[in-house]
Parts: C-alpha cells; sequence; structure tokens
C-alpha cells in the first residue's frame, strides 16, 4: 500500500495523467513480485529498493530497483510471468545486472 500511495504522489507532484500513474504502479508492483518469487526462495530477509525519477525534458520516467537475493534477471526468462509481459510491452528500455551480489534493474518507461 505504501508503494502504490507513494507512486500516486510521485506522479501528482510532476503532473502525470491517472494512465501514467496507473501504469508506473503496476510496472512497480508487478517488478517486486518477480523479483521475490526468484531471487528469494528460501527464509531469508527481503532486501529491495525502488527509486522512481522523472525527466521533464523528455517526459520519460525512469525506475530503477535493487535487490538482493539470488541472481535472476526477469527478462531472459522463456515462461515470462503477466508481470514481465506487462514491463517488456510498455517500456522504451530494460537493463539488468547482478553487480556485488545484487540484481539491479533499470527500466524506462
Amino acid at each position: 500500500m505504501q508503494l502504490s500511495g507513494g507512486i500516486q504522489i510521485f506522479g501528482e507532484k510532476y503532473g502525470l495523467g491517472s494512465k501514467a500513474i496507473h501504469r508506473l504502479q503496476i510496472c512497480c508492483e508487478e517488478l517486486v513480485y518477480e523479483m521475490l518469487d526468484h531471487c528469494y526462495p528460501s527464509e531469508e530477509e527481503v532486501d529491495i529498493s525502488i527509486e522512481i525519477s522523472y525527466a521533464e525534458i523528455d517526459k520519460t520516467t525512469r525506475i530503477q530497483f535493487s535487490s538482493g537475493g539470488v541472481s535472476f534477471n526477469p527478462f531472459e526468462e522463456d515462461d515470462n510471468g503477466l508481470g514481465v509481459t506487462i514491463l517488456k510491452k510498455v517500456s522504451k528500455e530494460l537493463d539488468y545486472r547482478f553487480h556485488e551480489g545484487r540484481n539491479e534493474i533499470s527500466i524506462l518507461l
């Protein structure tokens, strides 16, 4: 709930329309679910961070996602779930890397 509310406030601050805010909420939520399912198979502590930025020059939004857990690139899987399918469809750019024990994902909308 805190994630959706924070995104709503962010979108309103930058004058994003309700459709863009909803799309951003769905992208973030689906990414969190996907990474939780695959990066944390055991009962270890979850460590996830999400940063969202908006560039007024070209009206783009960037999601920077970082998580611990096992290495998992959701964009290379053959059997993509609904969340990854949505992300691939609405994004202009997707980038993944596993660096110093962390999954790092950048999505440009």
